[in-house]
């Protein structure tokens, strides 16, 4: 898959993505309460009300086979104005009554007016200070297919924020080195594009694959956590962008290694689109209510499932082709990532009492981490090669002595006019340094050498670098200019200055004929016919010259 075709299918998921969640924005959720006072772990003396109060161990947990329905009560601590209570990680809740009354029922969310269990993980239900030390009851049905609850606090928002961000801080730590390693990859990829005039440099295609990946973790990361969801007070919102970066995260990933193999593979290729598919299937199954994405999360694990060891089967295969040692950090980061993130979906769908968060975030800073060393290497072998390049291809067309453009140059700058037609400004000139060989025979090809820079520095000083200057032979150069007569004669009248005012350590003088053509001038005329009629006239100068002056081509008088 090609930087365009990527660029094209990220930019049809982002639109799908921002549609997607601005109607989800525009779905109503209650706000949640204003901040209060400390929190507490309401989680002693709760009794089953219809098993003889036997004592409710935390976390809770039945399926629809073991229980059809479930009542725990309790009583209700000393309760402070703005504090809450919330249940987390919760399912099957229906009402809560207080005091023989119901105070709260619960529903679930109806996204395009269908029924989600998305954004039901965690229940805010305000409380009164009136209701202090009252009776309360907690109605749990499987309408959601599992009875569960995994803890209980009476909280205020601050404070539970303050404690989310404590209990998850090692994730939230990792999402900001995460986020770093986004901000970095978004410098460096602009830096590169800002030094190659807007054009895709080295290592650009890595940059935005990584910045892509690194972007979603960090969004996937505070969304799994709840803190985006309590923070904006939109649980359904929140809820699913978890979904979503996580089903998007491996695409850019697998961009990521498949830009750094010797070959891009076809099979990863395919793996990518195959992400995007899943995307926007379950999408469109999730908003026709067909499934939940809770029930179609086994496809995404699936997939990974099958991706993630193919990747590492790639890279091993390219690793023995190449014996990189890029490769190598990145194969054994990748081992290590697919080793700990098959144990993390064990035991998500075993229901382990192990955090399988972790698991992931230790995952995820091993793939990051092995990434990101492996991209900037990547990156550098690029620049270094860039640079090489860059270096052979101005050999190419640079003359090694003058540093201004060679006989190569010379003529695909002139291909260029052949091809696009020339300007009514167009004009040739044709010079050439007198008494070059006499210099050369008589005082050495250092003294020639310098003769030959002197005219490169003068043409350079005439023309302020702003026109296209040659060496096109020993002792001839050439310019193509775009300027006016007016413009021209000014410039030509500046070129005798600077010769009469040079004056090197060997030689105290340079002299130059030259010959110039004007396009407007002679309109039916192609460029070789052009560049003759220059030479011409420039020949015509040197004569007028050793006439004047009295010497031979090897620049020595008759009388010599």
């Amino acid at each position: 898959m090609t930087i365009i075709q990527r660029k094209w299918m990220n930019f049809i998921l982002i639109l799908v993505i921002v549609i997607f969640m601005g109607l989800l924005y525009t779905e109503k959720e209650p706000f949640l309460p204003e901040i209060g006072n400390a929190p507490i772990l309401f989680e002693p003396d709760w009794y089953y009300a219809d098993e003889g109060f036997e004592r409710v161990q935390f976390p809770m947990r039945y399926d629809s086979e073991e229980k059809d329905r479930i009542v725990i009560v309790n009583k209700l601590p000393n309760i402070k104005y703005g504090q809450i209570l919330i249940l987390w990680l919760q399912q099957g809740l229906e009402e809560v009554i207080i005091d023989g009354e119901i105070y709260y029922q619960h529903e679930l969310p109806k996204p395009f007016g269908r029924e989600t269990l998305l954004g039901t993980n965690s229940v805010y239900v305000p409380l009164d200070s009136w209701y202090s030390g009252k009776t309360i009851e907690l109605h749990f049905s499987n309408r959601t297919g599992e009875i569960a609850l995994s803890h209980l606090y009476i909280a205020n928002i601050g404070q539970f924020i303050a404690y989310v961000i404590q209990q998850n801080a090692g994730s939230l730590i990792l999402s900001f080195f995460l986020a770093l390693g986004a901000a970095a990859s978004l410098i460096l990829y602009l830096t590169i594009r800002f030094k190659q005039k807007g054009r895709n440099g080295f290592g650009s295609g890595i940059l935005i694959a990584l910045n892509e990946f690194f972007f979603l973790l960090v969004l996937w990361i505070i969304s799994d956590c709840q803190l985006l969801q309590i923070l904006t007070g939109r649980a359904l919102l929140g809820s699913v962008i978890s979904y979503v970066t996580f089903m998007l995260m491996p695409m850019p990933f697998l961009s990521v290694i498949n830009q750094l193999l010797i070959k891009s593979n076809r099979l990863l290729n395919g793996f990518e689109i195959l992400y995007g598919v899943n995307f926007i299937v379950q999408l469109l199954l999730f908003v026709a209510g067909v499934f939940d994405y809770p029930q179609m999360l086994i496809v995404t694990h699936l997939l990974m499932g099958v991706s993630m060891p193919t990747a590492m089967v790639v890279i091993a295969k390219d690793y023995k082709s190449c014996a990189s040692r890029l490769n190598r950090t990145l194969l054994i980061g990748l081992l290590i990532f697919v080793a700990l993130a098959l144990v993390a979906v064990t035991v998500f769908w075993t229901n382990k009492d192990i955090s399988y968060l972790m698991l992931v975030n230790l995952a995820i800073a091993i793939a990051g981490t092995t990434t990101m060393i492996a991209c900037v290497g990547q990156i550098y072998s690029y620049a270094v090669e860039h640079a090489c390049m860059a270096e052979m291809r101005r050999h190419a067309y640079e003359d090694f002595l003058t540093e201004l453009g060679n006989r190569h140059a010379y003529e695909k700058k002139l291909d260029g006019y052949r091809e696009s037609g020339y300007t009514a400004n167009l004009t040739l000139i044709e010079m050439d340094v007198n008494r070059l060989k006499y210099v050369n025979d008589t005082m050495g090809h250092k003294a020639g050498d310098e003769l030959l820079t002197g005219a490169a520095g003068v043409l350079r000083a005439t023309f302020n670098g702003e026109n296209e200057l040659f060496r096109v032979g020993g002792d001839e150069f050439a310019v193509i200019i775009e300027t006016s007569q007016p413009q021209l004669q000014n410039k030509l009248e500046k070129l005798q200055r600077e010769i009469d005012a040079w004056k090197g350590e060997r030689i105290d003088r340079l002299s130059v004929a030259y010959g110039y053509v004007r396009w407007d001038e002679h309109p039916e005329m192609t460029v070789e016919e052009l560049i003759r009629l220059a030479d011409q006239l420039m020949y015509e100068d040197k004569k007028d010259y050793y006439l004047k002056t009295g010497f031979t081509r090897r620049g020595m008088t008759p009388d010599e």
